[in-house]
């Protein structure tokens, strides 16, 4: 169903599509930015899908040069301690910005980048030392020499789930610094900003879709997500299946949505 980036494909879920008959969708997770953001057009509300799974999500990362010694982000966090020239372009220094803002992360921010091609061209040129709010995973596919040389290193993983492949036991995840927060409008921002990669595969069915419907439904997906042959094609396509279950899905949205305040709506439209 073509239409306004899948605007239109989510719209019929949300207000067409028959809860009683057997309706399934996936769009792109940021819509969900879209209907934060108040766009014209949008006439769904991501927290009342049925969330069944999401075939993949994301490990946004921040990274640095390892001649910068930082290896850890608690290196950031001590009074007087290591900082950091961090990269950023429009689509990621949301992250970057609340570090410094709640956890007083010892980061000087680096603007007017637009993309990847300028800031890792940066990077390697020494003018910045860093980047955050970035998937690992795009990191290691457009320079693989800077992870098999020990170029860069990633220091804090920016991920709401577990079992990301990307994850390693080495590198602290920012949900560890939760209690430092500053202000819960912080953390709530950080939450609806991370939603989309956290769910970057989603499959719904439409809201009042019956219960036992949506359980039959999310086992027969995570059967799939663990077969064999499943899972072998995609990741011949370059499509490596990460799961969520649907449960989690849900949990993910609904903590973010419905737990934050209108203060962090706004200040998020802000930042974004």
């Amino acid at each position: 169903m073509p239409g306004a980036g899948s605007v239109i494909a989510a719209n019929w879920l949300f207000n067409t599509a028959n809860p009683q008959e057997l309706n399934i969708g996936t769009f792109s997770p940021s819509l969900y930015l879209q209907q934060l953001g108040g766009q014209t057009g949008v006439q769904f509300k991501f927290e009342d899908f049925r969330w069944l799974a999401s075939v993949a999500t994301v490990n946004n990362t921040c990274f640095a040069r390892t001649d910068t010694g930082i290896s850890s982000f608690d290196q950031l966090l001590s009074s007087g301690g290591s900082s950091l020239a961090v990269g950023a372009s429009p689509s990621d220094s949301i992250y970057s910005n609340l570090l410094i803002d709640e956890l007083d992360a010892n980061i000087q921010l680096a603007t007017g980048y637009q993309g990847s091609a300028d800031l890792l061209a940066a990077i390697e040129e020494g003018v910045v030392d860093a980047r955050c709010g970035v998937p690992w995973s795009n990191t290691k596919a457009l320079r693989p020499d800077w992870i098999e040389d020990d170029f860069i290193r990633p220091f804090l993983s920016l991920t709401l789930g577990d079992g990301h492949p990307d994850l390693m036991d080495s590198v602290p995840r920012i949900t560890e610094y939760r209690d430092r927060f500053k202000t819960e409008i912080g953390w709530q921002v950080l939450q609806l900003a991370i939603v989309p990669d956290s769910i970057f595969r989603p499959y719904v069915a439409p809201p009042g879709t019956p219960d036992d419907v949506v359980q039959a439904l999310r086992e027969a997906f995570w059967a799939m997500m663990q077969d064999a042959r499943f899972v072998r094609d995609l990741a011949n396509a370059d499509r490596p299946v990460i799961p969520v279950a649907g449960a989690d899905v849900e949990r993910i949205v609904k903590d973010a949505i419905g737990g934050a305040s209108q203060e962090a709506f706004d200040l998020f439209r802000e930042l974004t």
